[in-house]
């Protein structure tokens, strides 16, 4: 499966907006032309913090916000790890979408969860997704890796030539996020680092007011169904249904309530 495939794609409209009249695209324009309600720095803080929550961080929001330095000695690594992402995001906001600019963010945002050589790699051993005491998935190979991210980074960078209407940016950054995923190309930060690039690809090209969108606290709060439907399309990397990726691709969208009406 490529990121550039569109072959869900008049599929995945009918079941997020329409097929002749795009919602999505009305949805978005409106969520765009509303007031912020706090700084970037507040929507970056939020970001992390709930992106670090579905990887079993405890820390909740107001408890990051809070918190002064000198009082986080109990909880400094879970801190560290959102202070972490925080500063990946900011670079990221500064950078355009690359495969080696993701590498650098990379290794920002795992300085609290891998050792020294494996920040910013890919990596270098077998990977295989543990859900409680079961294996849920197999990643490929280590050694494929780097083809397939480079794979990958030229699919976004062809879908970059061109500043794509919101229905097909929200379709193909859904899709490299699963992609991604199922590739699961780090040691550790590969959800970080997919929630992440949701946000970068979507403002490259709808605009900075994407930093804003509460995708990675639409997920915390239905991450049962974010699990679910990452599991459903497989085991085995090399064995996957993406005919059953739709429910996954309809997540970021509606990650725009209240100004959405997707279910």
């Amino acid at each position: 499966m490529r990121v550039t495939d569109e072959k869900y794609f008049k599929a995945w409209r009918r079941a997020t907006g329409g097929e002749n009249i795009s919602e999505l695209r009305k949805i978005f324009v409106k969520f765009v032309k509303s007031k912020p309600q706090a700084t970037f720095n507040y929507y970056t803080e939020s970001a992390a913090v709930y992106s670090s929550r579905i990887e079993g961080n405890s820390l909740d929001l107001s408890r990051f916000i809070n918190s002064q330095p000198r009082k986080r000695k109990f909880k400094a690594k879970e801190f560290a790890e959102i202070e972490n992402l925080i500063a990946a995001y900011t670079f990221a906001k500064r950078r355009k979408i690359t495969e080696a600019n993701l590498l650098e963010a990379h290794g920002i945002l795992s300085q609290n969860l891998l050792g020294k050589s494996e920040q910013g790699v890919y990596r270098k051993s077998k990977m295989a997704v543990l859900g409680g005491n079961r294996i849920e998935y197999f990643s490929p190979e280590h050694t494929k890796v780097k083809m397939l991210m480079t794979e990958l980074f030229t699919d976004i960078a062809a879908l970059c030539k061109t500043k794509l209407e919101p229905e097909r940016a929200f379709y193909h950054i859904a899709l490299v996020h699963l992609i991604f995923v199922h590739i699961h190309p780090f040691g550790d930060g590969n959800g970080r680092g997919a929630r992440l690039l949701e946000k970068w690809f979507l403002s490259q090209h709808l605009g900075t007011a994407s930093w804003r969108l509460p995708s990675e606290a639409y997920i915390w709060t239905h991450r049962e169904a974010y699990y679910q439907n990452l599991r459903v399309l497989g085991e085995e990397f090399y064995e996957l249904d993406y005919d059953l990726c739709i429910p996954f691709l309809q997540m970021l969208p509606a990650a725009m309530k209240p100004f959405t009406v997707f279910n």
